[in-house]
């Protein structure tokens, strides 16, 4: 023989949600697009007109925080809210 040890064999396994969401660090694919929010300009979307245009957002205790990709009205997997332009509350939230 060769070798003093037989051979191992070794797997990597692919990413999951949590290397996506918690190790942003490693995951590149986050930082290759803008990181803000809009409207998708399509013209006969029924939301863009109340879309907002942002690179930041912040919740009803004031904190803000940075969007993370791009997200337009036809993006997935996304948490959204509405909020009252009035009473400057959120009066729903849901995702899509």
């Amino acid at each position: 023989m060769f070798f003093s040890e037989p051979p191992l064999a070794a797997f990597k396994r692919d990413c999951n949600l949590e290397d996506i969401l918690v190790h942003k660090r490693h995951n590149r694919m986050f930082f290759r697009v803008p990181n803000r929010s809009g409207p998708c300009g399509a013209q006969r979307c029924t939301i863009c007109p109340y879309m907002m245009e942002a690179e930041k957002f912040s919740d009803t205790t004031g904190k803000t925080y940075n969007e993370r990709n791009e997200v337009t009205c036809k993006s997935t997997n996304v948490v959204y809210s509405v909020h009252c332009e009035r009473c400057k509350t959120f009066v729903y939230v849901g995702e899509t």
